[in-house]
């Protein structure tokens, strides 16, 4: 099941990025997801092992079971979604996801 629609999505600006967080996308970091999502207007979306979860959703981001070294691809649209695709790759390599 998608979370966003195709058409949302040919217009995305999308990312990819291996995660480096030693214990995956765990509770913590999911929070922190949640936190930079809500902070931009657009819609923000997390892709990896073939599921997909809104920025928004602690669990659905939970879900995706991201480990350390699993590519996820960042997308989002709407009038914030460079500056939130850029957020969410500097998040991914700040405190909130040191490697081990």
């Amino acid at each position: 099941m998608s979370v966003v629609s195709s058409a949302a999505q040919s217009n995305a600006i999308t990312r990819t990025i291996a995660v480096p967080c030693a214990h995956g996308i765990h509770l913590r970091v999911a929070a922190e997801i949640v936190m930079l999502a809500k902070g931009y207007d657009c819609t923000m979306w997390l892709t990896c092992n073939n599921r997909s979860a809104k920025a928004c959703s602690i669990l659905g981001l939970l879900e995706l079971g991201a480990r350390r070294g699993d590519v996820v691809l960042i997308g989002a649209h709407g009038p914030d979604a460079e500056q939130a695709v850029a957020a969410m790759l500097q998040l991914f390599a700040s405190h909130a996801c040191k490697p081990a």
